[in-house]
């Protein structure tokens, strides 16, 4: 079965730079295969593998957990999470203040209960761990947001001048570019189903395409 599973991925890759249809492709064989309860790649599986050790999944583990998170009942791109406010407000303390490190983890692992690929939360669990000295914890929070990094540079297509990665969330592309060595210097295009930032990377400005369509989709279903 594994060795089924890696053979679509390859073929699923190599069909990547073919027409605009070959997106339903792409994510068909993803949802087939996490929903295969006999396979490494079932949702629940991966699920448990990236909380426990993600670190140590494989590239194809990795594009599974990321892509499938799209077939599961609390993937919401759109809407922002409840507790979100009430996290950004513990950032907003008067000059002689700390920020209440302890409250921000506690609030910061139940957005995880919900939402454990959001990656903007991942970073603010990373840094209170951090910053209290917990560094066994923050190397746990920074191996999961890596793991899910390297799931959308796996995604990466060039054709000619352009380059296009794919993301599940929008917020996602912002995140992976403050990771990479790129500077982005503040422009956006939108052209049906990508978005397209302008980034200096190494000196050289290059737009870099990302595709929306999962995020476009789900707002277009409410």
């Amino acid at each position: 079965m594994r060795l089924t599973t890696m053979l679509l991925l390859f073929s699923m890759l190599s069909f990547w730079a073919e027409a605009q249809s070959n997106e339903t492709l792409i994510y068909s064989i993803i949802e087939q295969n996490i929903q295969d309860d006999s396979s490494s790649l079932y949702y629940p599986v991966l699920m448990e593998q990236y909380l426990d050790s993600a670190e140590f999944m494989t590239s194809e583990e990795q594009f599974h957990l990321y892509y499938g998170a799209i077939f599961q009942d609390n993937y919401s791109p759109i809407l922002r999470h409840w507790l979100m406010d009430s996290i950004d407000n513990i950032f907003v303390v008067p000059e002689n203040e700390v920020i209440d490190l302890e409250h921000l983890k506690l609030l910061c692992v139940q957005v995880l209960e919900d939402e454990p690929l959001n990656i903007a939360v991942l970073k603010k669990l990373r840094y209170a761990h951090e910053a209290l000295g917990e560094q066994a914890e923050s190397e746990m929070y920074h191996g999961r947001i890596k793991t899910l990094f390297s799931a959308i540079l796996q995604s990466k297509h060039v054709e000619g001048d352009k380059t296009s990665y794919m993301v599940t969330n929008t917020v996602d592309i912002f995140h992976l570019v403050e990771h990479q060595i790129w500077i982005n210097m503040g422009e956006t295009m939108y052209q049906g189903d990508e978005e397209s930032v302008l980034l200096s990377i190494k000196g050289d400005e290059k737009w870099i395409s990302f595709n929306i369509a999962p995020a476009l989709d789900y707002l277009s279903s409410m």
